[in-house]
């Protein structure tokens, strides 16, 4: 029975008003049904049903028996009959993320943990309730030989997640019922080259108190006791002299018996000092010190 224009015009203003009904039908492949609403029936498509899962979009789906909520607008195509928008209460997953569900044999498992895959969606991902509880996430990079479907009791490993910090990942995934057809296994691909090409993560380096790196000789670290690199001081750098020898007699090798350059008389360091310093008159706290990189100023 549907409800006219007519009728409905004797009804207050319903926009935005919620409504409950059970749901009588609903063709699951095409993704239409009708629900009762005191003996009307309210036609309800599944692009107006919210997923359980909407980061995912899975689940949500009306199955006939649901009692469901929902608002109701007059339908475009036919303005005299009612249609239910925003339904929200369906407990059957979504057609597309079902496809192929039981027509695979799946492979034998080896993983040491058992599950039951919670949602599962057409761009391979989702979660697998643990037997403890807990949830992990799944991909389908990670399933071998057949695909997963919500419902599914799937065997896999763990290993922390990457893409969901403080979280477990599903890896080596047996027990889908769907074929793992060629889309499938391109797709899979895909995922294990973009997993294998992303970024390492950042290093952070540890700092100390003051938000310095460790060893740090800046006037706030010194004076707070925290640097463990000692200051060198700039007469100390000055004075500071290597003696080689004349030649290099002493060393094996075909080198012996040539005279080293002169220049290797004076300490390398020291000489970088003393032409920073006399480049600039400057007067500066770090003058002489050691940073937290290992250089001289």
């Amino acid at each position: 029975m549907a409800m006219d224009a007519t009728a409905m015009m004797n009804v207050p203003d319903i926009s935005r008003q919620r409504f409950t009904g059970k749901v009588t039908r609903f063709h699951a492949e095409r993704g239409w049904g009708f629900i009762d609403l005191n003996g009307t029936d309210i036609m309800v498509h599944v692009n107006d049903c919210k997923p359980e899962d909407v980061e995912l979009f899975t689940g949500g789906q009306p199955r006939p028996g649901d009692i469901v909520s929902f608002e109701v607008e007059p339908r475009k195509d036919n303005p005299g009959h009612m249609q239910a928008k925003r339904v929200m209460g369906g407990t059957d997953e979504r057609c597309c993320n079902t496809k192929g569900k039981g027509q695979a044999a799946p492979a034998q498992g080896t993983g040491r943990h058992f599950g039951v895959i919670k949602a599962f969606n057409t761009k391979g991902l989702g979660w697998v309730q643990c037997m403890d509880g807990s949830t992990a996430w799944i991909e389908l990079a990670d399933c071998i030989g057949s695909r997963p479907v919500t419902g599914d009791r799937v065997q896999f490993d763990l290993q922390p997640c990457e893409v969901k910090p403080g979280k477990m990942q599903a890896v080596n995934v047996t027990g889908g019922t769907a074929p793992m057809d060629l889309k499938d296994a391109v797709l899979g691909k895909d995922m294990a080259k973009a997993k294998a090409a992303a970024p390492a993560p950042v290093l952070q380096l540890k700092r100390n108190a003051n938000g310095h790196l460790v060893g740090c000789v800046c006037a706030a670290c010194r004076q707070s006791g925290m640097s463990d690199i000692p200051v060198m001081t700039t007469t100390a750098a000055q004075n500071s002299v290597i003696e080689p020898p004349a030649s290099n007699a002493a060393l094996p090798g075909p080198n012996a018996g040539i005279a080293l350059p002169s220049m290797m008389h004076e300490a390398p360091m020291a000489g970088m000092i003393k032409q920073r310093m006399s480049g600039s008159n400057r007067s500066s706290p770090y003058s002489g010190g050691m940073g937290s990189m290992g250089r001289l100023y």
